[in-house]
């Protein structure tokens, strides 16, 4: 743990030999492992059981030592990615060669079924589950209509009020320099008399700039906003990098409540990456070289951003389309 940016990534592009992925998306909730998103459409909302027999429990076991994170929301966000990684399984001995292998999936009846998958080009498997921002990031639920904040997954900053007008939410998906237009809109919406919430969601926000960010602090630390039980911070496991930057600030310096899972990224992190090709292999392992510092005190020794209020999703509440963590934030309006 500590360093989740050092390490082999198997969708990385700069691969100059292609890794393969078994063409599902999966998403570790709180009742287990389900398929999000699938080429085959008809095998979403089935959760994962096993690989070739073994219990997906135990193979992700086998996985954990090869993930690179900086603490264990973050592994829980990526681990999910190298179980689909045909590479990796044929190191670990579940499945032959990389080759296709039975997925023991059950529906919501209780039904299993062994489905036979072939695995797909690294390439291909990021085309055809590439995320708005990112690319293909593994730690986020796909865009979708609903709830409010996968909706919202293509913008990098976004503002809407919610609860009749009584909340700012905040959509912050992708640390990058704010246009000025957003800026105006956000500090006419905050200073509202009405609001009496706002809530900044950095739960699909896996990071960028975090030299850009500085006027977003500004905002949110101001006296209209900074206030226990005006401001809130939702994030994640896939709140990573300089957006776990940006909640460590937005935590050591405001009286911000934070709902919603660990942070994926550290409250020391290292970042600002190198490449290294292994030539006999083909792939690309990345290297930290910076090291990034937001802790409270010198004493301060967390992995993670914790929220004061934890809030997790089981596969029940995704599937309904229902936002347990900003319905949390919104209690009371």
């Amino acid at each position: 743990p500590r360093n989740g940016h050092t390490g082999l990534f198997p969708g990385d592009r700069a691969h100059t030999s292609m890794l393969h992925l078994y063409p599902l998306r999966l998403y570790h909730f709180t009742d287990g492992m389900y398929v999000v998103d699938a080429v085959d459409r008809s095998l979403v909302g089935r959760r994962l059981v096993a690989i070739r027999g073994v219990a997906v429990e135990r193979v992700l076991e086998l996985v954990e030592p090869l993930v690179p994170r900086d603490n264990t929301s973050n592994l829980r966000g990526l681990a999910p990615h190298y179980l689909l990684t045909a590479e990796v399984l044929d190191g670990l001995g579940v499945v032959d060669d990389g080759g296709a292998a039975d997925f023991t999936l059950e529906a919501r009846g209780g039904t299993r079924a062994d489905v036979a998958l072939t695995p797909v080009a690294a390439s291909r498997y990021a085309s055809r589950f590439a995320d708005p921002l990112f690319g293909h990031y593994p730690s986020v639920l796909p865009a979708a209509p609903r709830p409010l904040y996968l909706s919202g997954s293509a913008r990098p900053l976004w503002a809407t009020t919610v609860a009749q007008g009584r909340a700012v939410y905040v959509g912050y998906n992708s640390v990058r320099s704010p246009t000025p237009a957003i800026l105006r809109k956000l500090d006419r919406l905050v200073k509202s008399p009405k609001v009496r919430r706002v809530i900044v969601d950095m739960r699909l926000n896996g990071g960028g700039d975090n030299t850009t960010y500085g006027s977003l602090t500004t905002l949110f630390g101001s006296p209209t906003v900074n206030k226990r039980g005006k401001l809130y911070l939702l994030v994640g496991r896939a709140t990573f990098s300089a957006a776990g930057n940006f909640s460590a600030e937005i935590d050591r310096a405001t009286k911000a409540v934070i709902v919603g899972e660990p942070t994926g990224g550290g409250v020391e992190t290292y970042g600002d990456t190198f490449p290294v090709l292994l030539p006999s292999v083909g792939w690309t392992v990345r290297i930290a070289a910076r090291y990034h510092e937001r802790k409270k005190s010198r004493s301060d020794r967390r992995l993670a951003v914790d929220p004061d209020v934890r809030v997790d999703l089981s596969s029940a509440q995704y599937f309904s389309g229902r936002d347990p963590v900003l319905e949390r934030a919104l209690r009371g309006l």
